[in-house]
């Protein structure tokens, strides 16, 4: 019997895709999270810490990731107690840090492309030689959903997978909103095992406001108005969503026959290509226009705790799908590894607690959480 790495729920060996998460099996448990595509959100990574910059630009700290090999043994051989683990909640809850967690902060700067790799997806849309305003909108958003994801491609090259994570969900879930949107408007399935479901599309990238869009966009089409409203007010909630390009991309259910058929068989190809390179993963927690918050996710992390009987898996689910949202964030990754502790899952502990201090090495939750595992290792 195999379980999924996600969600750890039982599925068959020979299961490509975990039942009750959709999470693609044989990878390993990593968060997606987020950038979006140029025509909803800054091409630049938007998502920082609050006060801090994107870690590529700052000078080199010196990380206290070794201190971590000795102390986080502790939990990979099995010594941590129900103990432990109520001291580190209480720790957590004593110092308002549930409460007050890392925000995000948008950036209006372009990221120096001196501190970038060159390494490239090499995936190119391929814009008709001859198209409507309505179409060059939507062309040039898969411009920009490749621009996300090539994003992802150099994080990754200079090992900071979370936030490569990040860019690559983000651009999965802006892609495949098109993509599905144009589905529907055709009324018929681009085939291939694609994902042609909302809550599902939204849950690979939660920072991205695209699927309250063009679900909307859908509605809206089919002279659903209340519906499409709706959906469009949650998008507009996230502050990445951009109104001004938003009222462009409204024009592609002007578009029609061929020119739409030609414009979604190209995002299906851009959708391929991306999937062959990365496929990525899935965040299941319930959809909510508010998904887009680190703060908003991490407090119903910490709310699964609180009940009579504390959901740790729901908490797990949620502090993932927060760091999902902002990478940068020290506090995202110590409620993460705080997570994955209470499950007794000390080699996942020990890989967040090594990252998150590679990234915010000067974060207090990430520091306190250090002296509580340094404590409890010298008992």
């Amino acid at each position: 019997m195999a379980f999924c790495s996600n969600c750890g729920a039982k599925q068959g060996n020979n299961e490509k895709f975990c039942g009750e998460c959709g999470y693609r099996t044989g990878q390993p448990s990593a968060p997606v999270q987020t950038a979006q595509p140029r025509q909803m959100v800054s091409p630049a990574p938007p998502l920082h810490t609050s006060g801090k910059t994107d870690p590529k630009l700052q000078k080199k700290k010196k990380s206290k990731a070794p201190l971590i090999i000795a102390v986080m043994a502790v939990f990979v051989i099995g010594i941590g107690t129900a103990a432990y683990f109520t001291g580190v909640f209480n720790l957590f809850g004593n110092a308002g840090l549930f409460e007050n967690g890392g925000g995000i902060t948008i950036s209006t700067e372009g990221t120096p492309s001196e501190f970038l790799s060159t390494v490239t997806s090499g995936i190119t849309v391929e814009i008709p030689s001859s198209t409507s305003a309505d179409e060059k909108a939507a062309y040039e958003y898969l411009q920009g959903v490749v621009e996300a994801f090539d994003y992802g491609m150099e994080y990754e090259e200079i090992g900071l997978i979370r936030p490569a994570e990040s860019f690559y969900g983000t651009a999965a879930s802006s892609l495949c909103s098109l993509r599905y949107a144009l589905d529907c408007l055709l009324g018929e399935e681009s085939g291939n095992g694609r994902i042609n479901d909302w809550d599902a599309i939204a849950s690979m990238g939660w920072g991205s406001p695209a699927a309250y869009f063009f679900e909307g966009l859908v509605c809206h089409a089919k002279g659903n108005a209340d519906e499409a409203a709706a959906c469009w007010t949650k998008a507009k909630a996230n502050p990445l969503f951009a109104e001004d390009s938003g009222g462009d991309l409204k024009g592609i259910a002007n578009i029609s026959g061929d020119a739409l058929r030609r414009l979604r068989d190209e995002a299906a190809r851009v959708e391929d290509e991306m999937f062959k390179l990365h496929t990525p993963s899935f965040y299941p927690v319930p959809r909510h226009e508010n998904n887009y918050d680190p703060v908003y996710l991490s407090r119903q992390g910490a709310a699964c705790l609180q009940q009579d009987e504390p959901d740790d898996v729901g908490a797990l689910m949620y502090y993932r799908a927060a760091l999902s949202v902002n990478p940068f964030s020290g506090y995202n990754y110590a409620c993460v590894v705080v997570a994955y502790i209470s499950i007794g899952d000390g080699t996942a502990a020990e890989v967040y607690l090594t990252e998150g201090l590679i990234i915010d090495p000067e974060d207090k939750t990430l520091n306190a959480l250090i002296e509580k595992i340094g404590e409890a290792a010298n008992q």
